[in-house]
């Protein structure tokens, strides 16, 4: 990890080491035998489902931003989540990104609620929120096709999991670029509300 000048941070809510390598594992065989060569695929252990991307940043900054942050997700209800279907950005005949849905389980809105006050947080520490195209969509990033026209193989389209994905804090992350695929260094843990 860079101790000086710039970082490239998002905040995000982890897999977790189990579901993201059993995600990883059925996304790689279903690409099939081309995987590696026509898909760059995340490093298991990486997978997340982004709230917002900060992009480069001051290194000093996202510290204090980390402890600004902390208080208002300590307020939101922790979202119950869960693994859906495959999709793709902008759409799965021309891809940019292949990914994984995410929906409530229960208690609709949690994940709504989450990052309207993350929004918020991060308005008042200065940041420019608008920056975002189109809707929030939640999502799991699975791969990037490493050349402009890439089929996506009928085995993906037909992935489709059920597993709940819940997590008790969302995290600051710096992403650093490793071979095999950028690592996810966290910089800051932000807890939510803790059940009573």
């Amino acid at each position: 990890m860079n101790a000086t000048g710039r970082a490239r941070a998002f905040l995000a809510l982890p897999l977790g080491a189990e579901l993201g390598a059993r995600v990883a594992g059925e996304v790689r065989e279903a690409l099939g035998g081309a995987a590696d060569r026509d898909w760059k695929l995340p490093q298991p252990t990486g997978l997340h489902l982004t709230l917002f991307f900060l992009g480069p940043c001051p290194r000093q900054w996202l510290e204090e931003l980390g402890a600004a942050l902390g208080p208002a997700l300590a307020t939101c209800a922790p979202p119950e989540l869960a693994l859906g279907g495959v999709g793709g950005f902008p759409n799965l005949d021309r891809p940019r990104v292949l990914w994984v849905g995410v929906e409530e389980r229960a208690v609709p809105g949690r994940l709504a609620g989450v990052r309207s006050t993350l929004l918020a947080a991060l308005e008042q520490a200065g940041v420019d929120t608008r920056v975002e195209e189109g809707p929030f969509r939640a999502h799991v990033t699975v791969a990037r096709p490493r050349a402009d026209r890439v089929r996506v193989p009928e085995a993906f389209l037909r992935l489709r999991w059920s597993e709940p994905f819940a997590s008790d804090a969302a995290l600051l992350f710096e992403s650093v670029p490793a071979a095999g695929g950028n690592r996810y260094e966290p910089l800051a843990r932000l807890p939510f509300l803790r059940p009573a």
